[in-house]
């Protein structure tokens, strides 16, 4: 399926969004940029509005979202550099949903095993890599399972998770600065440490 991607593109026109003055014609002539506390409170409030439904990515409300910020673009005066001479890039999109009734996990815990409930005592997500999502092994806490020991942090200092299933928190320590958290929290960074 190939859906719009703005990608980062939408944090830039949380600013850029807001300088193009009041004008109602999105299409007329480009204004001088002027900022505006209230044209930025607008757009911000119009793309994080539940009618948007999270602008998950392939979403209606993500097409939505991705116009709007086109249109903007275009009232400022920007040069498009996408498709056809447009703000917008198509990119192919894989989709991985949980099937929520067939997922399952269950730990041996003492020789007596144990069914975890999804969402209370587990999370789980969908893989395109991996739709069955099986794996049998021995599990071992790793923290947030950040590997970061330029930032001073090391999950995996001392702990050996070769041939294990590393059970570990969400996100990253609150003692790392907010950017270096956004990147060592994400699931990929993880899972290349």
């Amino acid at each position: 399926m190939n859906v719009l991607n703005l990608g980062g593109v939408l944090a830039l026109a949380g600013v850029l969004i807001g300088c193009g003055g009041e004008a109602n014609d999105v299409a007329s002539a480009p204004a001088e940029p002027s900022f505006s506390g209230e044209r930025i409170r607008a757009d911000i409030e119009f793309l994080a509005d539940d009618a948007l439904e999270g602008r998950d990515t392939g979403s209606d409300g993500y097409r939505i979202a991705a116009n709007f910020v086109a249109a903007r673009f275009k009232h400022l005066g920007l040069t498009p550099a996408g498709d056809g001479g447009s703000f917008l890039q198509e990119v192919p999109f894989q989709t991985a949903r949980l099937n929520g009734t067939a997922s399952s996990m269950t730990v041996n815990l003492g020789g007596e095993a144990r069914t975890l409930e999804q969402g209370t005592d587990f999370v789980m997500g969908g893989s395109v890599q991996n739709p069955e999502g099986t794996a049998v092994g021995e599990m071992i806490f790793a923290g947030y399972g950040v590997h970061a020991p330029s930032e001073g942090y090391d999950d995996f200092d001392g702990v050996d998770v070769s041939g294990k299933i590393a059970v570990i928190f969400t996100g990253a320590p609150a003692s790392l600065n907010s950017e270096t958290r956004a990147h060592f929290g994400s699931t990929a960074t993880k899972a290349a440490a």
